[in-house]
């Protein structure tokens, strides 16, 4: 049977695959260390609401520090210059507070 132009077992396959390299649960030890060290110095501007948000709403804190790290080849500045950005765009258009409308 096919869903969405691929067949069932397949799509199995793929939900039965480990994580890919870089993903939370199949990283190194050095990226281990680049997380935690992109972690502590997004520490007070992950405390705001789009940083909860962010980090919540993205498979958790680990989950978006490395999406951050692997959108950036791994640089910690780079990554930081990211996020900065990506919160940056959330209060100019004004998204946090849209969502609080939408959800309640």
């Amino acid at each position: 049977k096919s869903c969405h132009g691929v067949n069932l077992h397949k799509r199995l396959q793929i939900m039965d695959a480990s994580p890919q390299p870089g993903h939370e649960g199949n990283t190194t030890p050095e990226q281990d260390k680049t997380a935690q060290e992109l972690s502590t110095t997004l520490q007070g501007k992950l405390s705001s609401e789009a940083g909860k948000y962010l980090t919540t709403m993205n498979g958790g804190h680990t989950c978006f520090m490395l999406r951050l790290l692997r959108a950036r080849n791994w640089v910690v500045q780079d990554a930081v210059t990211l996020c900065d950005e990506i919160l940056a765009y959330r209060e100019e258009h004004g998204l946090d507070a849209i969502l609080r409308k939408v959800i309640a």
